[in-house]
């Protein structure tokens, strides 16, 4: 073959490979957006019906169609299948960051539930790579919702009322569920109302002011 021709020839292919992988990208994204859509919509049939296609099985990487499956359940609160794909997700080989991911999903999930058998290698993993204040809430949460301790009461109580509404009602429930673990629980539910209350002015506020945005567009 002439040095022309081998040109041609290279140019040809190279022109072919970034064809196909232009096609791939597209149709993968594509897919993928129709899945997300789905668990949006928290649309399990429609999810399935895409997930379960040839073409989206090639297309979408099987750790992203087990993540947004996940979500969906939860969303759904589907415990059983819920925790079997956190069993998947966690037995799966998967880069550093996406590990990283699940088993930090994992344990908020499984510590909000009171699971310490679940927890437990969850939360010694975690504290193998978490930055130094997420160390400190896992180790709080841990302890208010596994343990079932009450020696944070005072720490959340104290310059409560100059947090952000979000922070002061996380505080608040957290400090709901020490007197619960004490059994008192008239003051439990105080400190719940209270972290209701101020969840729900969050939410006002955050509702305002994005109607505000849209109103200056």
């Amino acid at each position: 073959m002439s040095g022309t021709g081998y040109t041609i020839t290279m140019a040809v292919l190279t022109v072919l490979l970034l064809s196909l992988y232009l096609v791939r990208a597209v149709l993968g994204s594509y897919y993928r957006n129709r899945l997300v859509a789905c668990v949006q919509r928290c649309d399990l049939e429609a999810y399935e019906a895409i997930a379960g296609k040839k073409l989206t099985g090639l297309l979408v990487p099987p750790f992203n169609l087990h993540y947004m499956r996940l979500n969906l359940y939860m969303m759904l609160e589907k415990e059983k299948e819920t925790e079997q794909e956190f069993d998947f997700l966690l037995a799966m080989s998967t880069g550093k960051t996406m590990r990283r991911e699940v088993v930090r999903k994992a344990y908020y999930y499984f510590v909000k539930r009171r699971d310490g058998k679940r927890c437990r290698p969850l939360w010694d993993e975690l504290l193998t790579f978490a930055e130094e204040g997420e160390a400190r809430e896992c180790d709080l949460l841990y302890e208010i919702y596994i343990l079932k301790k009450s020696s944070h009461i005072k720490e959340l109580q104290e310059g409560i009322e100059d947090l952000p509404l979000t922070e002061r009602a996380v505080n608040e429930y957290l400090i709901s569920l020490q007197y619960e673990n004490q059994g008192k629980m008239d003051l439990a539910r105080e400190y719940e109302e209270l972290s209701q209350l101020h969840l729900r002015e969050a939410v006002e506020a955050s509702d305002s002011a994005q109607e505000e945005e849209e109103e200056e567009e």
